[in-house]
């Protein structure tokens, strides 16, 4: 019998993926089922990207490209940082993978080793503790208050750090929070992390989706702490891209050349076409973003209306990205075919298998008591959905 390294025993599934599996399993069994459970918009991409991308292979331009990505995609992701920030960013400070997610994973491989301490904010996005854990580090995880609406208190997230802290993990725009932080908080803990020499990886996925208050970069609000600060980020969420699998970090170069070195070794360079076509959406018209960002503010506002006719649960208005975290602590210990709705897994499990509609349990981003819905579906989807889950919670007292 093979055995599993411990470092990788210890990581656990996505519950994302597990609760996505299940609806899918479901609905090859025939049942109709409505996913509030995926992290992704259900629109296209903008057809001029979708075109470039097919462009590139007609052309041929489906070699391999340089591990960091191809020279003109990497300019221009320094000239959209530059534009966010304030800040003059070159290529080289700049590198290009598969998806945001493999940039947060290899930004944490360079910067975090065995035994040190990486600090998260919770509700925290479910991979960031496993990516911690693969490096060898300590997920330490920093509480913000329901009460004031998971808020980011630099006071809380600072009191955590010891001699052993090498890394803070920010996202903002939050998932699954919805929360936008604010620039004077983020400005706090940029200024002190660069004191003590502490990196602070920046999460900005979801930069582009915001209802009313625009997100602040972290470089925004504290330019001086560029030396110690990578930015992650991609073209899934603002452009419908989930599939395209292009993300990118942008760094001081000595930790861009250690990213690299990572990338050179795993994946290589991010697929071609992708690459083209990420160029084109950085390049092209930007009138797709707004639109979309007004209609998931209409879903945004129809799901709101939808929860707050539940009785008993509590909700927070989201500010950015495509999630609603309502507190469900209400239903939890009651009695569902002689079994205990024990906790938040529990709860969303009965309510995909009642009645078709999936949910994330918020156990799965440190946020036990909660479920995770995401809106980034059609408004017929979301009426239906809601209207299905009423009825269940309804019985459920």
């Amino acid at each position: 019998m093979l055995e599993i390294t411990r470092r990788l025993a210890t990581l656990a599934d996505s519950d994302t993926l597990v609760i996505l599996a299940r609806a899918r399993e479901l609905r090859a069994q025939g049942r109709d089922i409505i996913s509030f459970a995926a992290g992704e918009p259900d629109f296209s991409p903008p057809e001029h990207v979708v075109e470039a991308a097919c462009d590139a292979m007609r052309r041929g331009l489906v070699k391999y490209t340089a591990v960091p990505g191809l020279p003109e995609l990497r300019e221009a992701v320094a000239r959209r940082t530059s534009a966010d920030t304030g800040l003059a960013f070159t290529a080289a400070e700049t590198i290009v993978g598969c998806g945001a997610k493999q940039a947060l994973f290899n930004a944490v491989q360079a910067l975090v080793a065995d035994g040190d301490e990486v600090l998260i904010p919770v509700p925290y996005w479910n991979s960031y503790c496993e990516i911690a854990k693969a490096a060898g580090a300590t997920p330490v995880l920093v509480q913000l208050p329901a009460g004031r609406g998971f808020a980011l208190d630099p006071a809380l997230l600072l009191a955590a750090v010891t001699p052993r802290t090498r890394a803070i993990l920010l996202n903002s725009p939050n998932n699954p929070t919805g929360q936008v932080y604010g620039k004077a908080e983020l400005r706090e803990i940029g200024s002190f992390a660069l004191r003590r020499r502490i990196a602070v990886i920046s999460d900005e996925i979801y930069d582009r989706l915001c209802y009313g208050t625009p997100a602040v970069s972290l470089l925004s609000a504290c330019p001086e702490a560029r030396e110690v600060t990578v930015l992650v980020n991609g073209v899934s969420k603002g452009y419908a891209m989930t599939g395209f699998r292009i993300g990118w970090a942008v760094a001081p170069p000595k930790v861009i050349a250690a990213m690299g070195r990572l990338q050179s070794h795993s994946t290589s360079n991010a697929s071609t076409p992708a690459q083209y076509a990420a160029l084109e959406a950085l390049r092209g018209p930007q009138d797709f973003i707004p639109k979309m960002v007004a209609e998931l503010d209409a879903r945004r506002l129809l799901m709101l209306e939808g929860l707050r006719a539940l009785e008993g649960l509590e909700l927070l208005e989201p500010r950015g990205a495509f999630y609603c975290l309502p507190r469900v602590t209400r239903w939890l210990g009651r009695r569902w075919k002689g079994s205990a709705v024990a906790d938040s897994a529990a709860l969303a499990r009965i309510i995909l298998d009642e009645t078709g509609v999936a949910v994330v349990p918020g156990a799965a981003f440190g946020a036990e008591g909660h479920l995770r819905l995401s809106y980034a579906t059609s408004r017929p989807q979301i009426e239906t959905g809601l209207a299905r889950m009423r009825g269940l919670l309804g019985k459920l007292g």
